[in-house]
């Protein structure tokens, strides 16, 4: 019943606010889940088992982190993060110069983000990073929490957060598989790519589950454009052909000037194959059939891996037009 009300929960207390607030009274009430909170960051001078004490939103200046937690003379600013991607390093060293930092969000960091919290000196995580480390502590019985307000908040993180549990995808699995593809899909928009240059977001319109695809749409900003595209990663369906295809498509209407830079019909890649569909308005990536074969008998990190190299490889070609 307590996941359920806090699943609940998830529905209405959506903001970063929510999650901070209810991040911080768990820690304020369970010492074990705020030792937890920091490894997570693995920072050096925070000595589990001492006392430590975690404040919300303490104000120096006009810097105001979400998190504020104090261990003798050591002091430890966090700040939280679920869509915004202001993440305020040059200002926050500034504030504390000689203190600790660190840095969680929902999304993964873009390459030039990441080299700034390095630059700026903070320790940098991901809210999937702590829903792992949560549930391989609650395996071990660490918590001894007989309430389950620990594994609640969990599910409470992973819905606020958008957090999908990534299941291999298998063929012999039918319709199931298609929604283990889609999951993966998502998470590698949102979570896997890692690319120079680039700032990718899930974007969700209704049109990613049509008659003969399903998929995740992609918002990619690109440092060296003025304009993002919008590509949607998914899985084909073809009548005339006894097997789907993994996809891209750049379409039209949503990406004119990419759509009108590929003045090819078709060529053939490393990895995949391209047609540009004039009759229905878009450019089509399909992963060799091969590296499809290859997806499919791999576990789920090799799917995750292939997946990503995909996707990247579709998006340098892309590059290579614009």
């Amino acid at each position: 019943m307590l996941n359920e009300f806090f699943k609940k929960l998830s529905t209405r207390l959506t903001s970063e606010n929510n999650l901070s607030d209810l991040t911080w009274a768990l820690a304020e009430t369970n010492p074990t889940f705020l030792e937890t909170f920091m490894e997570l960051f693995k920072f050096e001078k925070f000595k589990p088992g001492e006392p430590a004490e975690i404040r919300r939103e303490f104000p120096v200046g006009d810097s105001r982190p979400d998190f504020l937690v104090e261990q003798g003379d050591m002091r430890f600013w966090i700040e939280n993060k679920i869509e915004d991607r202001q993440n305020h390093f040059e200002q926050y060293t500034k504030a504390f110069p000689d203190d600790a930092k660190g840095f969680i969000s929902a999304y993964t960091l873009d390459v030039e983000e990441k080299e700034q919290a390095q630059k700026n000196g903070f320790r940098y995580s991901t809210w999937r990073g702590m829903v792992d480390l949560l549930q391989d502590k609650l395996s071990q019985g660490i918590f001894a929490d007989k309430s389950g307000i620990v594994d609640a908040y969990v599910e409470f993180v992973k819905e606020v957060c958008g957090i999908m549990e990534l299941k291999k995808v298998r063929p012999e699995d039918g319709v199931r598989s298609l929604h283990a593809f889609t999951r993966l899909a998502s998470w590698v928009i949102a979570e896997g790519l890692d690319k120079e240059g680039f700032t990718c977001t899930k974007y969700d319109p209704k049109r990613a589950f049509g008659e003969c695809r399903a998929g995740q749409y992609g918002a990619l900003t690109y440092s060296k454009s003025a304009q993002d595209f919008y590509p949607l990663l998914g899985m084909e369906f073809n009548i005339d052909k006894d097997r789907p295809a993994i996809i891209v498509w750049v379409e039209e209407d949503w990406n004119k000037d990419i759509y009108e830079k590929f003045t090819e019909l078709k060529y053939s890649k490393n990895s995949f194959d391209y047609r540009k569909d004039k009759d229905n308005g878009f450019l089509e990536f399909s992963l060799k059939d091969d590296a499809f074969d290859a997806f499919m008998k791999a576990p789920l990190e090799s799917q995750k891996k292939l997946l990503v190299d995909f996707f990247d490889s579709v998006i340098d070609e892309i590059v290579s037009h614009i």
